[in-house]
This record gives C-alpha cells, structure tokens and sequence, in this order.
C-alpha cells in the first residue's frame, strides 16, 4: 500500500501539527505568562516610584538645610500625613515670621505622607544646618528644640508599598 499523496503529488506527513494549532499553543503560552509577568511590572514601577519619590524628599530636605546654611536663616519643610505634597517656609527678612517659599512639592502619582515622627510634622534648620523641631511657631525666633534623636517621614504609595526617609540630630544628615 503506498502512502497517501497531496494534490502536488507529495507524501503527506501525518505526524506534525498545523499552523492553527501552533498560534494556538503560542497564544495560549502568552496569556499565561502575562498572568504572571504582569504583577512584577506593576511591582517594579511600584518600587520604581516610591524611590523616585524617596530620593526627590530626601534631596529637597537636604537643600532645605543647605539654603539655611548659606542664606543664614531658618528654613523648614512641612509635611501632612495623608497629604500628596510638602511645603518649605524661610525665615522672613524681619527676622519674627515665617514665608511660604513654595507652595507645594508634590509626590509622583499615588505617593503620600503616611506619617512622621517629628513634632508638628516639621524639620527647621537654622544657620548651621542643625535640625529643629518646635510647635508650628508664628515666630522663628522662638525656636529652640533641636532634635534628641531620629526622626523618621514615613511615605507610602497606592500599593501600600513604603519608605522611610530619617533625619539624624546633631548634624542634619538625611538618609534613606
């Protein structure tokens, strides 16, 4: 008995598969791996954000302190758990009140305050860079409580993914 032969007069090979059941196969193989690549995406621009966030924080406070330094007078940045942006204050040129500098920074999308450790949710840095806290004083002048220990600013985003940014006492230094 011969084999069965095409119309070109070829043998046809039962023993392959066809091309419908390849892209089948394929499309199958591909919604399954997006079911479990899809959340690491997500994740990773997550962790992406919430360190752009974290690094533009700890770089603003640290201008802040570095500002003071050089300009010779109080700065301060105020934080509002639950808030999408922080606000920075100087010292006004009278000496005996405070002047918003700017408005507002805001967080990447979906990143807040969740908390802070410091008193009023304030840091101050006066002319040496060392770090303040005190009640949200109308007068600079009366600021007198550097800092006893770490303080922490503590940002969440969304996906309850977070990061601490801490304010060490004495020197200033802000690390993540």
């Amino acid at each position: 008995m011969s084999p069965e032969k095409s119309h070109y007069n070829l043998p046809i090979n039962k023993k392959g598969f066809t091309l419908i059941e390849l892209v089948t196969t394929l499309v199958i193989l591909g919604i399954i791996s997006l079911t479990f690549i899809r959340p690491n995406v997500i994740d990773i621009m997550d962790t992406m954000n919430i360190q752009a966030g974290t690094v533009q924080v700890k770089t603003d406070i640290t201008n802040t302190k570095i500002e003071s330094m050089s300009e010779r007078l109080l700065k301060k940045v105020i934080f509002t758990p639950g808030s999408t942006t922080y606000s920075m204050y100087t010292q006004s040129t009278a000496g005996n009140s405070w002047e918003l500098e700017i408005n507002s920074y805001a967080f990447p999308t979906g990143m807040t305050v969740l908390s802070t450790s410091l008193t009023d949710d304030q840091v101050i840095f006066d002319e040496k860079g060392i770090p303040y806290e005190d009640l949200q004083s109308k007068n600079p002048t009366q600021i007198t409580d550097a800092l006893s220990s770490e303080r922490n600013i503590i940002l969440e985003t969304a996906n309850g993914m977070q990061s601490t940014i801490t304010i060490i006492p004495e020197t200033g230094f802000i690390q993540i």
